[in-house]
């Protein structure tokens, strides 16, 4: 990955260069490999470059064209690349072999649109038409890169973190119902952010910015249909797309390894690697609390497919070691306990490995999460009663204005996604199960996992690739009947089933942990007092949170003052 910024402005009130460059480089985590700017009649592109496809000086970025005429800075990868340029390699000259050409070169030969849809890869990109004096900026379909920007009439900015927008800011005005939304999930739900002057760009969309306006248009969407009847059918396609999508993702000039928890995610992601890739080393870290350590099925996993496999503990220093890190990382409020243990296994991975590839999207995809067992419950009961308001919606707004304590508590914070966000994102689906798991593929996937993976990586210049992903594989996915999802009361049922000839069945069919840390343990079994957390917290108020560890508020409260301190700096 890389890190990208751009300043433009069609009344040419622009920065110094070396302005820009002081901000360009606040990003030089992503890119340590060097850094480019070009400058324009009306503004900047600038380039902070970690190297990954064609190491050399001649994939540099910012790139152009053979007249100069369109520019491009671009944070990603392309993995059907090869293949594109052979396309054009007809009509264009190429002076790389890095997957950035095909960017400017299709570009060129097929509009943003086309381009946007016959590209398969991770990625967020600005590009510049001088000739039709526009800019454009697009996010891959999932949103496994980040995009942020801000613009009014005349000026554009965009980066890939907000750390190298807020130096631009002339307001910086906290977004108060981004902050509400925060405080309920955890995280902020796109295109919000922090604050109200910068936005984040949805996945699947892109922006034209020219003087006459600024518009944004959706290129990808996904839902549920066209199903795969037979599961046999289902079992080999899935394999195939896996298959493909892994092979791709292996393709780099610098050493690639993988994530190893031992969940069946993971596992599969390194079982199809070894097929192709003989020296394989993966990594894996554990917990002093043995409720979260998974170490023995990860090195299980290993032992099994062996893979040149790698273990280390997280300890106490550890952790507030990061936990201090965190609001420099992440630039906004954000309470997913699982980014420490996820810039841990980073920094860890980092000592062997350039590129690491993850079992990410595997519980959107294919219904992985437990809560999905409680929907599924519920909608055949309403099912079963017909009533014209469906009775979990009743329970869940009950639950959700009354915090009424019962077996279906955490729908608490499931109902915001149900209210709010079903209708943001035109999602119409009829099928409980479905529309769940659409709106965790659209939301908490790309705001909360995809982020948090894209910043504990990058931090440590380490690039991530989520091989079930792959746009294909998404769209295949959403082929597959619920029933196939969840059978015999088993979670991910059919992807379970794909591949158990490649992985051990105790490492398939077997309870989850999950990668999260609880901060009560650490303040309760290792002797940490409440002198950490002055300026963060009252004593009282430290006082009532570890004594309810049940409370799903503590860490986004802990998060949020510790991003509010930071910034008082």
């Amino acid at each position: 990955m890389c890190g990208i910024l751009g300043y433009f402005d069609f009344n040419k009130n622009l920065p110094s260069k070396n302005e820009f460059k002081k901000t360009l480089n606040l990003m030089k985590h992503r890119g340590p490999d060097g850094f480019g700017i070009d400058s324009f009649d009306y503004g900047f592109l600038g380039h902070r470059r970690l190297s990954i496809i064609d190491l050399s000086n001649k994939a540099k970025q910012p790139m152009t064209n053979e007249d100069n005429t369109v520019w491009i800075t671009y944070n990603g990868e392309i993995y059907n690349y090869k293949e594109l340029r052979k396309e054009l390699e007809k009509k264009h000259f190429f002076k790389s072999k890095s997957d950035t050409e095909i960017l400017v070169h299709g570009y060129e030969e097929w509009g943003i649109d086309k381009l946007l849809k016959k590209i398969n890869g991770q990625f967020a990109f600005g590009l510049y038409d001088l000739n039709k004096k526009t800019v454009y900026l697009a996010r891959d379909r999932v949103g496994i890169n980040p995009l942020y920007y801000s613009f009014n009439k005349n000026k554009l900015i965009f980066a890939s973190e907000l750390k190298s927008i807020i130096p631009f800011l002339k307001n910086k005005t906290l977004n108060k119902d981004a902050l509400n939304i925060y405080f309920k999930v955890g995280y902020i739900i796109a295109p919000s952010t922090i604050y109200n002057e910068a936005l984040k760009l949805k996945p699947g969309h892109y922006l034209i910015f020219k003087n006459t306006g600024t518009s944004i248009k959706k290129y990808w969407d996904v839902g549920f249909g066209d199903y795969i009847l037979n599961e046999n059918k289902i079992i080999t396609k899935l394999r195939e797309e896996i298959d493909r999508s892994v092979k791709e993702r292996l393709i780099a000039d610098v050493p690639v390894g993988a994530f190893l928890s031992g969940g069946v995610d993971s596992s599969a992601i390194v079982a199809t690697a070894k097929k192709y890739k003989e020296n394989l080393h993966t990594f894996s870290i554990g917990f002093e609390n043995k409720d979260y350590d998974e170490t023995e099925y990860a090195e299980s996993v290993a032992k099994y497919l062996n893979t040149e496999h790698h273990t280390k503990d997280l300890t106490e220093s550890d952790f507030f070691r990061l936990l201090d890190k965190i609001p420099s990382v992440y630039d906004e409020p954000f309470a997913d306990s699982s980014q420490i243990p996820t810039m841990f296994v980073s920094e860890f991975a980092k000592r062997y490995v350039t590129v690491s590839l993850s079992g990410d999207g595997g519980d959107e995809l294919f219904g992985g999460y437990e809560r999905y067992k409680e929907i599924y419950k519920y909608a055949i009961l309403n099912q079963f009663i017909r009533c014209t308001t469906p009775i979990w919606e009743k329970m869940v707004k009950y639950n959700y204005n009354h915090n009424f304590s019962t077996k279906i508590s955490y729908f608490s914070d499931y109902a915001y996604y149900y209210y709010h966000l079903s209708k943001e994102f035109n999602i119409k689906e009829k099928n409980l199960l479905n529309n769940s798991q659409l709106m965790d593929l659209k939301s908490y996937l790309p705001d909360d996992i995809l982020t948090k993976v894209d910043r504990s990586s990058l931090a440590v210049s380490l690039e991530s690739r989520p091989p079930l992903l792959d746009h294909k594989l998404i769209e295949l996915s959403c082929r597959i009947p619920f029933e196939y999802r969840f059978k015999n009361n088993s979670l991910k049922y059919i992807f379970k089933k794909t591949v158990e000839d490649r992985i051990p069945k105790k490492n398939i069919y077997r309870s989850k942990k999950g990668f999260a840390v609880n901060l009560i343990d650490y303040i309760k079994n290792n002797n940490t007092d409440y002198k950490y957390f002055k300026g963060y917290l009252s004593e009282s108020y430290f006082n009532k949170i570890i004594s309810n560890s049940n409370n799903p508020n503590y860490w986004a409260i802990i998060s949020f003052y510790n991003w509010c301190k930071y910034n008082e700096k």
